[in-house]
């Protein structure tokens, strides 16, 4: 039997790239064995030629968004939403253009070669990659992992979004802390098994017990305090020594290695609660045993 045609044109690369291939993750203190952006830069790159591949980038299509924000590796500040966007053969981050036009960063050549064969954007290969039946979505992700820049000098990009001393604390609640749900009339009622926390700062609300929450106003400017009733409609318990803390605002990640020195002793990133140097060792003070303080983001 005659298993494979040797005399078989072979069709072009654009043409058999299946699954499509992945670009635009790179390297992270969690994820070292990713290119790294810095040694992609290249500044003498075609004006035109660059132009054409940004173009070609900007109508490509959203096939996924995933949970959580990526940050630039250039510490510029920029932080954007994990959103995959494809022309059918390729898939790239989102924020992969942030780098492309904010820090002359040259993808892989085989991709400019694609865009430069003018291929165009695969609605009928996008469509079967969203809709795509299994488990695991078709990317091909070990091709991104084996490119190399052709600046390997350059080292000005990091690996962590902050140095390890200004990566802020945040407060993390008991393990086993239950599901909790504001009602209209301001009471909030257990929704699922667990114990209540001395502070319960991760979803939209952020309650403690009435000696951390007065802890927290003394050394917070435009802090306040709303009793609240806590019940559990299944077993009629009810808890009344808790507070909802108002006025603690969101920041974006490339504001946070400086909200400690201009002030600010609490705040909130991406759901999760952060406190600072001072504040904590305030909060320690009253030692609280069902929460504890992490550096990491």
């Amino acid at each position: 039997m005659k298993l494979f045609n040797h005399n078989r044109k072979k069709p072009s690369q654009s043409q058999e790239l299946w699954p499509p291939r992945f670009m635009g993750d790179w390297a992270s203190r969690e994820k070292p064995h990713l290119p790294i952006p810095s040694q992609f830069v290249d500044s003498t790159w075609d004006e035109t030629e660059k132009t054409r591949v940004i173009t070609h980038m900007k109508q490509g299509k959203a096939t996924h968004h995933l949970r959580g924000f990526d940050w630039c590796r250039f510490r510029c500040g920029f932080t954007a939403p994990i959103t995959y966007h494809s022309d059918g053969y390729y898939l790239w981050q989102e924020d992969f253009l942030h780098y492309i036009e904010q820090h002359d960063v040259k993808p892989p050549q085989d991709f400019i070669d694609h865009v430069l064969q003018n291929k165009g954007i695969s609605l009928q290969r996008i469509d079967r990659i969203i809709h795509f039946e299994g488990n695991m979505i078709p990317i091909d992700y070990t091709w991104w992992q084996r490119q190399k820049g052709s600046n390997l000098a350059n080292k000005t990009s990091f690996l962590t979004a902050f140095d390890a001393e200004d990566i802020p604390f945040k407060l993390v609640e008991g393990h086993d802390t239950p599901s909790l749900f504001e009602k209209s009339d301001g009471h909030v009622q257990v929704i699922s098994q667990g114990t209540l926390s001395s502070v319960m700062g991760k979803r939209s609300f952020v309650l403690a017990t009435e000696n951390i929450g007065q802890k927290i106003q003394d050394c917070c400017q435009g802090i306040t305090l709303v009793p609240v009733q806590i019940f559990r409609k299944s077993t009629n318990e009810t808890w009344d020594d808790f507070v909802k803390i108002m006025g603690i605002a969101s920041f974006e990640l490339h504001q946070m290695h400086t909200l400690d020195q201009e002030g600010f002793n609490i705040w909130k990133y991406q759901g999760d609660l952060y406190v600072s140097k001072s504040l904590k060792a305030e909060l320690e003070k009253l030692n609280i045993e069902d929460w504890a303080f992490e550096k990491e983001l």
